[in-house]
Parts: structure tokens; C-alpha cells; sequence
């Protein structure tokens, strides 16, 4: 039997203990009457004139009696039962649900999965109350012409996607930015986000500082949190941008933290820098831009991404002094393989 058929079998046990609850309502109702018709023939008797209507009056008045205690009694016993049967069918149903949601891969796919991995489905997939779509990020590089030492860029990035709350209740956004910090001191001051708006309203200056008061920085990185409330059912547009310092020879990783229907990447970039990239994700990813003369890369995976699923991009100078950098596995790729000491990712929008 399978537990779909128990669970049917207890709801129709649960019809017929609804049934049996009527009954001792009935047992109670016909022991009343009996005890009302017994009280009756009590009073004729008294009043009775004839020797043999004592008697007979006397029988019935004594069976109507004793019969409509005994059906209270009877009622009395009838709802201690109705209430413990009652209440190990509520048990059992629970029961039946909670095998239910704990073998639902088992049941529909026959397999049986480690229970780690349905606690982290469920603490990651489907215990997530937001679900974001559109998710687009541009990365534009500007040279830094004022810096002599060795050749860097100013990576400019613009972030935009859709959070959608798919509960029923109204829920608080927690947004997090993270932007690592170059290092070189004297460019430190430029790596920060320099941008958060929602729905189209951009935060002010003192709410952006606040942003970033409400989490600590770190030696390698600024950080930023913000909460935005979400009403049920509804969805808000956020977009952000930021400032990273990054080498000629340098890579970036754009990761999601709440699942997304897709992602899309766009690379500016100088004509004498050849980019590349992956998709950190089990299909493969949709590239554009990848020939020598292009100064435009795009990267897309148009599949849905569980959290920590995203892109990462590498690149290096054409002429041929660095060898390019080459990812690994994905399954043995690190959160960012840096290609200079101190290149680091920019972890955006993570939400606790």
C-alpha cells in the first residue's frame, strides 16, 4: 500500500468517526427521553387508582429509567472514544504528511536521497521567499591613465534584476554588496558602490553612507546591507553599480544567492584586451564577442540558477606576454582564480 492510498484510507476514517460523532449526540438525546417518559410514569403512578397500574406503571417506569441511564452512560463512554480515536487519526494523518514531504523524491523519481541534500533543497530552493529574474550585469573597463606603475582598470559595473516576493506574506529584502578593495592604498578610495536605487528611487548620500555603516568593512573588502520591504506577491527592480579596480591580467566571478531564471553579462572592453568566460553552472553558456576585434563580450545562461550559480569572466593583454587564463572544472574552480596578488571577486547582492 502507498502512502497517497493510507492517507486516503484515513480521510475516509475520518468520515466515519464523523459519522459516529453524531451518534452519541442521538444516544444522549434518546437517554433524555427516556428519563423524561420515566419522570412521567413516576407521576402517574402516584395518581394512579388502580392496583394493577402500580405494577405495570412501576415495570416501565423502571425500565425507562434504568434504559435512559444507561444510553447516557453509553454517550459518555461513545465521546471518550470518538476523541481518542480522533485524535490518533490526526496523528497518523500528520504522520503520513510528514513521510510524505520527507519521501517525495522517493516516491516520484525511486530514489533515495542523503537527507543533507533535501535539507539544503530546502533551506536553499525552496525555503527562499525570493525569486529574482532579468538578472543583468555590465562590466565596462576605463583605463586608469594617472597610475604608472603597472597597468590597470577602472571596472565600471552596472547591475540591474527584478526581486520577486512568491510568499503570501509581506517580507523584508536583506541586500548585501561586497566590493573588494584594491591593494594599492592610493586606489583604494575608488572601489566602492556608488549607486543603490529600487524601484526607479536611488538612495541619497547619507542613506548610501548608512548602507555602508550597516555592515563593517574589512581590510580586503567595503561592505554594504540594506533592507527593503517586499509586499506578497509583488516584486521590486533594484539596480546598482559600482567601482572595482582590477589588472590587464585579472578575472571577475559574478555569482547569484537566490535563485534567478537567468543571467547575462556584457563586457566593454579595450581593443587590445581578449576576454573570456564560463558559466558557473552544469549547462553551458552562451558567448558572444570572442574573436580578436571584438571589443564587446557577452556571456549568457539562459537556464534557471540555484544560489552560488553565475558566470566568471577572465582576461589578458593580446600581445601575448601573459598566457590566457584558463578555468578549471567547475566543480574544482575556487570562488575567483586571481591572476595578480589581490584580484578578487566582487560578491554582489548577497542576501542573509
Amino acid at each position: 500500500m502507498t502512502a497517497s492510498s493510507d492517507v486516503a484510507d484515513d480521510i475516509d476514517n475520518k468520515g466515519f468517526l464523523e459519522r459516529v460523532h453524531r451518534q452519541p449526540v442521538m444516544l444522549l438525546a434518546l437517554g433524555l427521553i427516556f428519563l423524561l417518559i420515566g419522570i412521567c410514569l413516576h407521576i402517574w403512578e402516584d395518581h394512579a387508582k388502580a392496583a394493577w397500574m402500580h405494577g405495570w406503571l412501576q415495570y416501565f417506569y423502571t425500565f425507562s429509567r434504568e434504559f435512559g441511564f444507561a444510553l447516557i452512560i453509553a454517550f459518555v463512554i461513545a465521546m471518550g472514544i470518538e476523541r481518542t480515536s480522533r485524535n490518533r487519526l490526526n496523528s497518523e494523518v500528520s504522520k503520513h504528511l510528514e513521510d510524505i514531504e520527507k519521501n517525495v523524491f522517493a516516491a516520484v523519481y525511486n530514489t533515495r536521497q542523503d537527507p543533507g541534500i533535501i535539507e539544503l533543497l530546502e533551506t536553499e530552493i525552496f525555503g527562499k521567499p525570493f525569486f529574482r529574474t532579468g538578472y543583468e550585469i555590465e562590466a565596462t573597463f576605463k583605463e586608469l591613465a594617472d597610475y604608472k606603475q603597472e597597468r590597470m582598470f577602472r571596472v565600471e559595473i552596472y547591475c540591474r534584476y527584478k526581486v520577486h516576493n512568491i510568499t503570501n506574506k509581506p517580507r523584508s529584502f536583506h541586500f548585501h554588496a561586497t566590493v573588494e578593495k584594491p591593494y594599492e592604498p592610493s586606489l583604494a578610495h575608488l572601489a566602492e558602490m556608488t549607486s543603490l536605487a529600487v524601484d526607479g528611487k536611488p538612495l541619497t548620500a547619507d542613506q548610501l553612507k548608512q548602507a555602508n555603516e550597516n555592515q563593517p568593512d574589512t581590510d580586503d573588502y567595503r561592505k554594504y546591507k540594506w533592507d527593503e520591504a517586499v509586499p506578497a506577491d509583488k516584486s521590486i527592480l533594484v539596480e546598482t553599480k559600482y567601482t572595482v579596480i582590477k589588472y590587464a591580467r585579472d578575472a571577475l566571478v559574478w555569482q547569484v544567492y537566490d535563485p534567478c531564471d537567468s543571467i547575462k553579462m556584457t563586457v566593454y572592453h579595450p581593443v587590445d584586451i581578449t576576454v573570456s568566460g564560463d558559466a558557473i553552472h552544469s549547462f553551458e553558456a552562451e558567448k558572444r564577442g570572442v574573436d580578436p576585434s571584438d571589443v564587446v563580450f557577452t556571456i549568457r545562461v539562459n537556464r534557471p540558477l540555484f544560489p552560488n550559480n553565475g558566470v566568471q569572466i577572465w582576461w589578458r593583454p593580446k600581445n601575448g606576454d601573459v598566457p590566457a587564463l584558463a578555468p578549471a572544472a567547475p566543480a574544482e574552480v575556487p570562488p575567483l582564480a586571481p591572476a595578480q596578488p589581490g584580484s578578487r571577486q566582487v560578491a554582489e547582492a548577497r542576501e542573509s
